[in-house]
């Protein structure tokens, strides 16, 4: 039974299958319970990696380089600002960390007090979003709640461009999401009209 008391999908079928397999099943598990067990060297200090979503910043840009592709096309160019928002939210999510491991461990923060400065392993998760943000009211977004470009009947913008917020997790599911919520309200449009 998974949480809830709800039993999860493909329960049987997945159980079958560890049962007939049971020996390279054992093997696994044992084969790294003894790898933890009988490890040689101690370890002294895990890596953390920090996922922050940042906020919205209209100084962050996505822009058409001079550069061009093989194809002829012209390149991407990246201009990503940070805030002083953001900056305070690492810190501030690392000394929320740093209090819940006390007594077991502690935090080496790297973050800095200078809002200018970041570290230098920072890197973008290569999520392009809000470029063209949701929000009903045009002076803030450049699409409605339907994905329609604010006052213009038939261009439609489906993709993590429309996302208010970034969020810290691959958008995929979230762009499919609203792709089909989007040719839905399209297929609805188009009965209506016909």
């Amino acid at each position: 039974m998974g949480r809830g008391g709800f039993v999860p999908n493909h329960f049987a079928s997945n159980s079958k299958m560890i049962m007939r397999d049971r020996s390279s099943v054992a093997s696994y598990v044992l084969k790294n319970f003894l790898k933890l067990r009988f490890l040689t060297k101690k370890i002294d200090a895990f890596y953390l990696t920090n996922r922050l979503e940042t906020a919205p910043n209209p100084e962050s840009r996505v822009l058409l380089s001079t550069e061009r592709d093989p194809m002829g096309m012209p390149r991407v160019k990246l201009d990503w600002r940070l805030s002083p928002i953001d900056k305070l939210s690492l810190r501030r999510s690392h000394e929320i960390f740093s209090e819940q491991i006390r007594g077991v461990g502690r935090l080496l923060i790297q973050v800095d007090k200078d809002e200018s400065s970041w570290p230098t392993t920072l890197i973008g998760p290569c999520h392009h979003i809000g470029t063209t943000r949701m929000d009903e009211n045009p002076k803030f977004g450049v699409v409605n709640k339907n994905c329609q470009v604010h006052d213009t009947s038939n261009l439609y913008i489906a993709g993590s461009s429309v996302f208010p917020t970034s969020g810290s997790a691959a958008p995929t599911l979230t762009i499919v999401a609203l792709a089909l919520r989007l040719a839905d309200h399209i297929k609805h449009t188009m009965k209506c009209t016909i």
